[in-house]
């Protein structure tokens, strides 16, 4: 590749506070190394820049030999490609190059999602249903197509689950949540978005199972509980598994029965009205609850820890303009590999896990659960 530097489309993005964000990125030839560079921040604010020094390229001494210039615009193609498939639109759209075949299918519905019981909790009406929570990664099955997340984007790989789903008729789409009480959650990740497999993933692979909870169609929750229960008494499966729905009288039961979840090593509940319609967008039908609390932040930089956490990552992250250092979960070998790539997620949502809010609005005792470039 001759050009002196390659730009691709500037994204935008909107916040839960209405602010626009920004993100851009591009590739430049300098000195025979490839440089990228990333910029980002809100609309009429203040931009962060980011560079990235490529100074080797990939294959040498065979046909499909790559330049470090080269190798950074495939790095800044695939960052783009990240960005794109989450929450965030190109200013300019003429991007159908970029994004062909990168697993975005407009044909699958998006999931419902649920409110904070904590903020919208007078909208549940009780005697309700509630199930446990379940911390793995949210997928949607369709029939003959496959599974994908809640931004549409295919999960590759995972054949023992696509293999039962393809047992049902088309208009049965699932929805429910990739788990496995024998993988953590940074490993389950790890596995469903993994493109080229490595030694022993399939055997992994195999302990996660699709844990059911919804049907899509248009019919009120009670009905359409009823029709997943009757799905799975004609259809036997190993790895579709529904995952148990019970009647919840009143909130101080709810309360009970969310020790008790927690108790057995579950995230917290989620309480669904039983007449509620499936949305696909967020609704006051479903909703969720848990003593602590889960918000996704923007990684603006990194650093590296400290003492025995030399060369393990600690995410920057940015909330309503104010910064913070938040220590990731993981084992230390992934937390080496993040600080190594950590210029590759700058501009991705972090979820972050908090007990409260300080009085300057800052998190307190936060934890990084997951980079949300999974879905």
């Amino acid at each position: 590749m001759s050009a002196e530097s390659f730009t691709l489309p500037a994204l935008q993005g909107d916040t839960l506070t209405g602010k626009t964000k920004l993100w851009s990125i591009e590739v430049r030839h300098q000195d025979g190394y490839g440089i990228i560079v990333t910029t980002h921040g809100y609309k009429d604010g203040k931009m962060q820049v980011s560079e990235k020094v490529i100074t080797e390229g990939k294959n040498i001494g065979k046909k499909n030999e790559t330049t470090p210039f080269d190798q950074a615009v495939a790095e800044a193609r695939t960052a783009w490609t990240k960005k794109r498939e989450s929450s965030y639109a190109a200013i300019d759209e003429s991007d159908e190059e970029v994004t062909r075949g990168k697993g975005i299918d407009d044909s699958v519905p998006l999931p419902m999602l649920a409110h904070d019981y904590n903020k919208r909790g007078k909208s549940i009406q009780f005697p309700c249903f509630v199930q446990k929570k379940f911390d793995g990664t949210r997928c949607v099955g369709v029939p003959q197509n496959g599974l994908f997340s809640r931004n549409r984007k295919s999960y590759p790989h995972l054949d023992h689950i696509v293999a039962e789903l393809n047992r049902l008729p088309p208009t049965m789409i699932l929805d429910g949540e990739l788990y496995s009480d024998t993988l953590t959650f940074q490993e389950i990740v790890g596995l469903v978005k993994r493109e080229t497999l490595k030694a022993g993933d399939e055997e992994k692979q195999q302990q996660i199972q699709f844990h059911v909870y919804d049907l899509i169609n248009e019919m009120p929750y009670v009905q359409r509980y009823a029709n997943l229960q009757l799905l799975f008494r004609r259809y036997k499966f190993k790895h579709l598994v529904l995952v148990k729905t019970e009647h919840c009288e009143s909130e101080e039961k709810m309360k009970e029965m969310h020790a008790q979840y927690v108790t057995d090593g579950y995230e917290g509940i989620m309480l669904r009205n039983k007449g509620g319609l499936y949305a696909n967008n967020r609704s006051v039908h479903l909703q969720k609850y848990k003593e602590f609390f889960d918000m996704e932040c923007e990684i603006v930089g990194f650093k590296d820890g400290e003492g025995a956490e030399a060369g393990c990552v600690i995410w920057i992250c940015e909330l309503d303009g104010k910064t913070f250092s938040c220590r990731p979960r993981g084992t230390r070998e992934e937390r080496e590999e993040l600080f190594e790539k950590g210029a590759d997620f700058i501009g991705n949502k972090l979820t972050v896990r908090y007990q409260e809010k300080t009085d300057d609005g800052l998190l307190r005792f936060p934890v990084g659960i997951a980079i949300r470039d999974y879905e």
